[in-house]
């Protein structure tokens, strides 16, 4: 009787053991996979952001004069305490709540100058992508979407040039960029860039080393 007992203990052990392993191996399995998916996805977009390097979360690049960080990133529906613009890009109730199916994406980012040049630089020159779970890009009747920024925090002024922004060489500043997108693609965003495009010409006629794309880590869960 001892002897059955120890024999179904050991065989209790050995189920527990083989069980364990056998978790630990799909979740590997599951772990490859899922990161296999993942970059395949990558090279397909970087492959329609015309082979442009594309820049891992929160990494420094050095682009042109300037170097770019971005810092954090979420969704909101709530005016913040920038210069909001014109009820063309977005509207808000009372309470500063964006209403009419609208969310506003914030990117905080980082800015310096690193070489000595006589040109400021241009916040509003940076537009926001977006793309699907399967990696491909928002369409509309003109071709792929890119969102106009419109507002950034430090900006207080209305003036027409109130973008134009002096930077010296070893100066930097950290400002917030917003960009109003329909709820209808937020909700299918699976992945954000931010396309870094100093010369303002289209992106289709540039090598890969005159343009570059921030990833963006999304906080926030808008509907």
């Amino acid at each position: 009787m001892n002897i059955l007992k120890r024999s179904i203990f050991l065989l209790g052990i050995l189920l527990v053991v083989i069980w364990f392993l056998f978790g630990i191996n799909m979740k590997k399995e599951n772990g490859k996979e899922m990161k296999s998916q993942t970059s395949q996805v990558w090279e397909k977009i970087q492959k329609n952001c015309y082979q442009a390097p594309i820049v891992e979360v929160r990494k420094i690049i050095k682009q042109d004069d300037w170097t770019y960080q971005i810092n954090s990133a979420q969704l909101t529906k709530i005016q913040g305490d920038w210069e909001k613009p014109d009820d063309t890009w977005y509207q808000c109730d009372n309470e500063g709540n964006v209403i009419h199916h609208m969310t506003l994406v914030k990117i905080n980012i980082t800015i310096s100058r690193y070489k000595k040049n006589e040109d400021n630089i241009w916040l509003n020159s940076y537009k926001l992508n977006l793309y699907d779970k399967k990696g491909k890009r928002f369409l509309d009747q003109d071709g792929p979407i890119s969102y106009e920024i419109c507002a950034a925090s430090v900006v207080k002024s209305k003036s027409k040039d109130k973008y134009n922004y002096p930077l010296e060489k070893g100066q930097k500043v950290t400002t917030d960029f917003i960009y109003a997108v329909p709820d209808s693609y937020i909700s299918r965003t699976k992945y954000y860039l931010l396309s870094i495009n100093n010369c303002g010409m289209d992106e289709s006629s540039l090598t890969p080393k005159e343009h570059c794309y921030l990833k963006i880590d999304m906080k926030g869960n808008v509907k």
